[in-house]
């Protein structure tokens, strides 16, 4: 009767999870919960079905792949991949990997703890890309001011030097902006 109560405990706690909760085998998941139906969009038997390589993004199966022999029962490891869900679009998850032995059969399985992190990921990307545009059109923009014939330079409203292009260093007769 108590193991009946624990298992029913165990149930509960797994199946009512914010995280999709799976356990992968010779590279098919063989449990699911409802979180990772709800996220995912298959039912569990196309989860059960399909190898996990084949889901997920192609150009992350390396990557999602590269250490696994690194999780153990004592250390877990975390991926950020992208996965195809029913929908047939690719979306960002964090998924913390562990190492368990089946006490009766003795074999190893892989329980996975996801979450969608698509938004976060997808900003970061976008900030990323930002970041490389912006540093790009300043680069642009400093070419553009330094290929200027004239004197050019800004100071701030304490008068110190704060730029100045090519031609107005070299009228200055300095190699750089002093420092301070």
């Amino acid at each position: 009767e108590a193991l009946g109560e624990s298992e029913e405990k165990y149930r509960l706690l797994v199946e009512n999870a914010n995280e999709a909760i799976v356990v992968a085998q010779d590279g098919m998941l063989s449990f699911v919960n409802s979180r990772a139906i709800e996220l995912s969009g298959y039912s569990s038997e196309e989860l059960k079905s399909a190898p996990v390589i084949q889901m997920v993004h192609p150009e992350d199966r390396e990557k999602m792949f590269a250490g696994m022999e690194a999780v153990s029962s004592s250390k877990a490891i975390q991926r950020e991949y992208r996965w195809r869900c029913a929908d047939q679009n690719h979306y960002w998850f964090k998924d913390r990997l562990s190492l368990v032995k089946d006490p009766i059969t003795h074999q190893e399985a892989i329980i996975g703890v996801w979450q969608n992190c698509n938004e976060e990921k997808l900003a970061q990307l976008n900030l990323k890309e930002n970041e490389l545009k912006y540093q790009n059109l300043s680069n642009q923009f400093q070419t553009l001011l330094n290929s200027i014939s004239d004197e050019l330079i800004f100071v701030d409203t304490d008068m110190n030097l704060q730029w100045a292009n090519a031609a107005a260093l070299k009228a200055l007769q300095l190699s750089e902006i002093p420092a301070g």
